[in-house]
């Protein structure tokens, strides 16, 4: 395949990476990690090298993947979006796991084991650039050579996923909270760092005008026009979303987490025992709610956002109040009360947010030629909504009917 990886840069790139200027690449060979248009915010791909560390050493097989800059025509500053995954894995996680070690806290399940290992990056072959280029790489870990694998994203996550899922992202939030109470000079400058943007929406309007010219002739939809017009109303006119202001429940979020950014692993009788947190382009630091509810409302199965989903909220939040109790963080005001009035409010908030995101979630990918899919996310926000997509926004707004989450 068409790859910026070559030989000699990718034996460069781990020679720096690795502190090992005696490093050898032997052989390796690439390809795409996954179907051209499955990722919408990166090229993906997978990398297998024959590495010798040294003249002497024997040659050892390395898996790794690597996310390149995808071709688009949408607004995206790459070298923002480039820093940030860089920073969380070089800053913020290492942060949290000295924070453990302070602690004592966590051994048994370090924070540093939700998250795949960094294995190297550049910005650009152009020595001390800063930009990130069409030769940008940041390198992973191969996490499927262990036995992970991410699930069905139009199918959506069961019982189990699911709250395994929900307990690593509340275990996730509960971090940053703590070190925002207990660490506030250095979580300042991770906080400023998380709210630096990198992705534009500027093609969010364009598709929420489409839907409600869809939903005002579909006998099903057509009943949440008013309310959605009003969110989407209330969304443009919020440069900075109300749920980005600073309160008890304001974290480091994901702010893109959803079934594709989940790796699960199963063991022998499939049950699922271990999970990963994947693709930190677009964390930010916001309320934790915004998190758990685009979440529920873009990644479960549809029978559990009918039948089960206010247990989701329970587990969350005991999740996230047990997490803090390791660390000696303890106060009502992240009682349940406290915790559904803030939900409340800030699903109102993210409702536009879910909405836009389900638009790409369930494109049918095999509709769209090998061109178009060079240009994933253009082509997906002029096609037209599929049937798919339509089903799961009427089970999105009647959840948010349920719950009362339209707002005044």
């Amino acid at each position: 395949m068409d790859s910026n990886l070559s030989l000699n840069n990718l034996a460069s790139l781990l020679r720096r990476s690795w502190n090992n200027e005696q490093l050898n690449v032997c052989d390796y060979d690439v390809a795409d990690l996954v179907p051209i248009g499955e990722n919408f915010g990166s090229h993906m791909i997978r990398v297998r090298a024959k590495v010798q560390h040294n003249k002497n050493s024997v040659i050892k097989d390395h898996e790794f993947v690597a996310k390149t800059i995808l071709p688009t025509n949408c607004l995206i500053n790459w070298t923002r979006l480039f820093e940030k995954e860089l920073f969380m894995y070089t800053t913020i996680v290492p942060f949290y796991r000295e924070m453990e070690i302070e602690s004592k806290t966590h051994e048994d399940e370090k924070i540093c084991e939700l998250f795949p290992t960094l294995c190297g990056y550049r910005m650009s072959l152009t020595p001390n650039s800063k930009i990130a280029d069409e030769d940008a790489v940041i390198l992973f870990q191969d996490l499927r050579v262990e036995g992970f694998r991410t699930m069905d994203r139009k199918i959506g996550l069961d019982m189990d996923h699911a709250e395994m899922a929900l307990k690593a992202l509340a275990k996730f939030h509960a971090f940053g909270v703590v070190a925002k109470l207990k660490y506030p000079s250095k979580f300042e400058k991770l906080r400023l760092e998380s709210q630096k943007p990198g992705f534009g929406c500027d093609g969010m309007g364009e598709i929420c005008v489409k839907l409600i010219d869809l939903m005002r002739v579909d006998d099903r939809l057509s009943r949440f026009v008013n309310k959605f017009e009003k969110l989407v109303d209330l969304n443009s006119k919020n440069s900075e979303p109300q749920l980005l202001k600073h309160n008890v429940w304001s974290s480091i979020i994901h702010y893109d987490f959803w079934t594709s950014n989940i790796m699960f692993h199963h063991d022998e009788a499939g049950n699922v025992n271990g999970v990963k947190l994947i693709d930190f382009q677009t964390y930010t630091y916001a309320n934790v709610s915004a998190d758990l509810v685009y979440f529920l409302c873009t990644s479960l199965c549809k029978e559990l956002m009918v039948t089960n989903f206010n247990h989701f909220v329970d587990t969350y939040h005991k999740t996230l109040r047990h997490s803090l109790e390791t660390f000696q963080v303890y106060s009502d005001i992240f009682s349940k009360r406290e915790f559904v009035n803030r939900l409340k409010n800030d699903a109102a908030l993210e409702l536009v947010h879910c909405v836009f995101s389900l638009y790409f979630f369930t494109a049918e990918l095999e509709d769209f030629n090998d061109e178009q899919k060079k240009d994933i996310l253009t082509t997906i926000m002029n096609s037209q909504a599929n049937d798919l997509f339509l089903d799961k926004l009427l089970t999105l707004f009647e959840v948010y009917e349920r719950e009362d989450w339209f707002g005044e």
